[in-house]
């Protein structure tokens, strides 16, 4: 079993012999030593040809579903589709559920979840190399649980959501966060509150406020805000966390591949006028700075999104940042969204009231500069049908619905005034 395991963890790819015997065969006899011996590898013979049998009774050896690799480093290859191991298949259905909108999101995070029978792998607890997959694993979990109560809630299932939460304080009776959550869940009542939409008296044009996931409105084109560096890198969370809404972009979009992100930031960005940092200045992270209000458009399957930098990045990596920042930012961000976004809806979330905190605004403050902007532009270009303001449910149960919404109702007020004038 251990050889199987450690052949999935490599799916489609060749696990070196060597590897096998080092890390497994050797493992299991407690053999500490360098040189495979004649004896490691006929025992590995024998794992692999009891692996194939199972695998394929009627081919046995000749079976293309565990092949090996004759070449300079030889090795065997498993080569079973990723659905066919639980698994695999458990983190492919948490990471394409980004892509999903709510309803089928909700139904591929049950999916997931349901595989989830008890400790993974315990067959190799004791392996070394299997401690980080484990991790991996229980990592994706947490967030498959914390996404579908963040979808409960948006759906208004409360009940649902607060079951889930329980099973959470079940198993972790010590995690204080869990259990905040469970009981703002079972006194929620003000969350529904803020849901709402706002005419704006300009044609064709409404604010909407909504309780939910950024990433989950696969209608329209998302706002993402950055710092002016772009970071992306969620390597041990220490330039960005991967629970943030960058780092949720990074591993639900691009599937954790942060390179492939920074690639396609640098390419929108190939002829806007940067600074290069300094290695010695900057130890880590970016190093290209770009000036406040640069927006990167990347193209997704069926929407963009529309990386904006409102934010200073400091060579310790911390974000600052101000209402003059803000509001910078969204006088670029307005012809962007009018030129690629063939007027349909926007969403973005309360920019300004994450890691970047703007002279301790609070999001009402936040929320009328946001409409206010947005307002004055599409006085003038029609840029989307709809601006959609997305706050996070862990943010919902502090946010008082009449404050979010005389902060709105006052931005739609002022703008009126304004073109009477």
């Amino acid at each position: 079993m251990a050889v199987l395991i450690r052949l999935t963890r490599d799916l489609g790819q060749p696990v070196r012999l060597e590897t096998l015997i080092t890390e497994v065969i050797r493992t299991v006899a407690r053999r500490p030593g360098s040189a495979s011996t004649r004896d490691e590898k006929l025992y590995l013979y024998r794992c692999v040809s009891q692996i194939r049998k199972a695998l394929d009774p009627q081919r046995g050896k000749d079976t293309e579903l565990l092949t090996k690799d004759h070449g300079r480093n030889s090795g065997y290859q498993l080569n079973l589709s990723a659905d066919a191991i639980d698994a695999t298949r458990f983190e492919r259905l948490i990471l394409d559920s980004y892509s999903l909108g709510q309803l089928h999101a909700m139904g591929q995070l049950r999916s997931a979840l349901d595989l989830w029978t008890g400790r993974p792998l315990v067959d190799v607890v004791d392996f070394g190399w299997a401690g980080q997959w484990v991790a991996h694993l229980e990592e994706l979990r947490d967030l498959a649980r914390s996404r579908l109560i963040e979808h409960y809630q948006v759906a208004e299932l409360y009940g649902e959501a607060l079951d889930l939460a329980a099973s959470i304080v079940r198993e972790n009776p010590d995690d204080r966060e869990a259990r905040a959550l469970l009981a703002s869940l079972a006194g929620r009542g003000t969350a529904t509150g803020l849901n709402r939409r706002y005419p704006t008296g300009i044609a064709n044009t409404e604010i909407t406020v909504r309780v939910g996931d950024l990433l989950a409105q696969d209608d329209a084109h998302l706002v993402i805000g950055f710092g002016d560096t772009f970071e992306t890198d969620t390597v041990d969370n220490l330039i960005v966390s991967r629970s943030s809404l960058n780092g949720q972009l990074v591993h639900g979009l691009y599937a954790g591949a942060h390179e492939a992100l920074d690639k396609e930031i640098a390419a929108a960005l190939a002829n806007v006028p940067s600074i290069l940092e300094s290695r010695t200045d900057k130890p880590s992270g970016n190093l290209r700075r770009y000036p406040v209000g640069t927006v990167a458009t990347l193209n997704q399957a069926n929407r963009h999104i529309f990386a904006l930098a409102y934010s200073r990045i400091g060579n310790d990596n911390r974000a600052s940042s101000s209402l003059d920042d803000l509001g910078k930012a969204l006088s670029s961000l307005w012809p962007a969204v009018e030129y690629f976004g063939q007027r349909r809806p926007i969403a973005l979330g309360v920019l300004g009231s994450g890691l970047a905190r703007i002279d301790d605004q609070e999001h009402p403050a936040l929320i009328e500069l946001i409409v206010s902007s947005f307002l004055q532009y599409q006085a003038q270009a029609r840029t989307a049908e709809e601006l959609r303001i997305i706050v996070q449910p862990r943010d919902a149960d502090r946010l008082s619905p009449g404050a979010v919404e005389t902060a709105v109702l006052r931005a739609i007020e002022a703008h009126a005034r304004t073109r009477a004038d």
